[in-house]
């Protein structure tokens, strides 16, 4: 009784947009519980940059590379043991960069309940995607961010054509060059034969 009365608590604060949830690195719970942008300009600073290069590129990898070009430490939140909450630098990793750009809190959005969570034996859980349609609640524009929810959606649909062409269906990708009609292929053949 008491866990369906907090629960429902939870999901009429959500349903708001007032419950507070831990932002990821960029956003900020100032004094007064808003969230707003990181008052430190080089986090604001790294991820407009982050996003831009994604628009400009549309690709994950060559954003990384850029990345690591032009500076190569990018921000990230720590969130557990002494220091948690603290913003360090380091590398740009891919898997990294996938989540800052899967993420609707960078467009401004409150979302809640965009998976679903299942104890399994052992205390491991599982965790499901649920599709657009079935998240709890959306709210656009509850707060500020580093990106607009169209180049969201955008960035979400050129990771997915990113996907295909680099998974089973490879049509979708760019031309490959024939490795048999590259010069360097054949004296490396030539050399194994001969």
């Amino acid at each position: 009784m008491l866990r369906a009365r907090l629960l429902g608590g939870q999901l009429a604060e959500a349903s708001r947009g007032e419950l507070e949830m831990r932002p990821p690195v960029g956003p900020v719970n100032d004094a007064s519980r808003r969230v707003v942008l990181d008052p430190d300009s080089q986090v604001q600073d790294a991820l407009r940059t982050f996003f831009d290069t994604f628009g400009r590129t549309g690709s994950a990898t060559a954003t990384v590379r850029s990345s690591r070009e032009q500076g190569p430490l990018f921000p990230r939140r720590l969130t557990s043991r002494a220091h948690k909450g603290e913003v360090v630098w380091g590398l740009l990793l891919h898997s990294r960069a996938l989540r800052l750009l899967k993420n609707s809190r960078y467009t401004g959005t409150f979302v809640y309940e965009r998976t679903l969570t299942r104890k399994l034996p052992g205390g491991r859980e599982l965790r499901h995607q649920l599709p657009r349609g079935r998240w709890h609640t959306v709210i656009l524009g509850a707060h500020p961010g580093y990106t607009s929810w169209e180049d969201y959606e955008q960035d979400l649909a050129r990771l997915h054509e990113n996907e295909q062409a680099n998974g089973a269906e490879r049509r979708k990708s760019p031309p490959v060059r024939d490795r048999h009609s590259c010069r360097a292929w054949r004296s490396v053949v030539t050399a194994a034969s001969g």
